[in-house]
């Protein structure tokens, strides 16, 4: 069956393939799938104890499922899924016109944090239950409304017989009716809504919040499916070397390019490379590895960038960030003005994650280690003016100073 609507892709994406629900406790194997804890315990439980251990998919070794990493980041999204699944749900059944009976509301803990769920989770998860009891009262109040306006039809048939035989035969079908009704216990309600529950319905009509609630959709989209960059060797100092497919840059002591044609994209000063995506919209996210022994620069640009001189240099200018790994010490650089992160940061990142909110103004950076597990590392809030490009340098010339821009498959 197609997957025509954006959450039932996303939720088919964070879902396992082994008993096809969203994830709970989900570990990482080596051979990069996911499962749930319980899901590969079974699993591992249903095959001979002799035997070795193999992934579902693709049969890949591997140890005991109690030893696997629990894939945080993972489980941060599946949260945030739930959040977004839950308010969405409030909105479209506890605030219609119309009483809702059995409706569940499913709370959620997200042990992760996003500028969009700040807001409106805090005040859904607050105020929702005391309108959820009144609304349930107002539908059995509603009820027992029906239940007496029926009674009371029943007893003035009966009471408009004129013959005491039929006045008799109809009372004795009527009594139990008539009683029940006449012993039913009202509900209590409110007189009036409380002031939380008109805070509540305020909100959720609002364009602001459906833009929110759009946005974290694509935030948790674009988590899971990282963006497919390649380099752009029109860009490329003469000093770096790019790979066939264009995903990994290295600098090699003494090479030099011998490329030909137009040199007016090209940094020569900088030892950089921009990408040959850009973008002017939208929340996107790439991640790239860095080789253990590279000094390296992470950024963004405008097209703008100066190519020769000091001020070509990332974070040099006011047309590019950067984050720089160099020197043992990790720093954020804008327009010069260099700023110390990562602290207690004894390794420098293997995996770097980024993330472009351009219509919020946000450009962060994490770093991704072992099962998943993510550290901040820094964020910048700018007034993007104009197509922005991902961006890298090179400090170093050892055999391990490289760059592999990540495939989002």
């Amino acid at each position: 069956m197609s997957q025509s609507k954006p959450e039932e892709r996303l939720a088919l994406e964070l879902s396992c393939a082994i008993c096809l629900q969203l994830f709970r406790d989900p570990v990482a194997l080596p051979c990069g799938h996911n499962y749930c804890l319980g899901c590969i315990q079974n699993a591992a439980s249903a095959e001979d104890p002799k035997s070795l251990r193999r992934c579902p998919e693709c049969r890949e070794e591997y140890g005991s499922p109690e030893a696997l990493p629990k894939n945080f980041k993972l489980s941060s999204i599946v949260d945030g899924f739930l959040v977004f699944k839950s308010i969405a749900n409030v909105q479209k059944y506890h605030f219609s016109n119309s009483c809702q009976r059995n409706v569940t509301i499913t709370y959620v803990k997200s042990n992760r944090s996003t500028p969009v769920l700040t807001t409106y989770s805090y005040v859904v998860v607050k105020h929702i239950n005391a309108v959820y009891i009144w609304q349930a009262n107002l539908c059995d109040l509603e009820g027992c409304l029906h239940q007496l306006q029926e009674a009371q039809k029943c007893t003035g048939e009966v009471l408009s017989q004129s013959s005491e035989f039929l006045f008799i035969q109809n009372y004795l079908n009527v009594e139990a009716r008539i009683r029940q009704a006449a012993n039913v216990t009202i509900p209590a309600l409110p007189s009036q809504e409380s002031s939380n529950a008109k805070q509540l319905r305020s909100i959720l009509r609002t364009d602001t919040f459906r833009a929110e609630m759009s946005l974290l959709l694509e935030y948790l989209h674009g988590m899971m499916n990282p963006l497919d960059l390649t380099f752009n060797a029109a860009t490329a100092h003469p000093s770096l070397l790019l790979s066939s497919d264009l995903k990994t840059v290295k600098q090699c002591a003494g090479f030099k390019s011998s490329a030909a044609g137009d040199q007016s994209e090209r940094f020569s000063t900088a030892t950089q490379v921009m990408c040959t995506q850009g973008f002017s919209t939208g929340v996107h996210m790439w991640a790239v590895e860095v080789g253990p022994g590279c000094m390296w620069s992470v950024g963004l640009c405008y097209k703008s960038i100066p190519r020769k001189g000091d001020h070509s240099r990332l974070g040099h200018n006011t047309s590019s960030w950067r984050l720089q790994w160099k020197s043992k010490k990790l720093a954020a650089c804008y327009d010069l003005a260099n700023v110390a992160v990562g602290e207690g940061l004894v390794m420098p990142p293997k995996k770097v994650e980024v993330t472009l909110d351009y219509e919020g103004g946000t450009f962060g950076f994490h770093s991704s280690g072992q099962g998943g597990r993510r550290q901040h590392l820094h964020t910048f809030s700018a007034v993007f003016k104009d197509t922005v490009y991902p961006a890298f340098g090179i400090h170093s010339t050892s055999e391990e100073s490289w760059i592999t821009l990540l495939s989002g498959a």
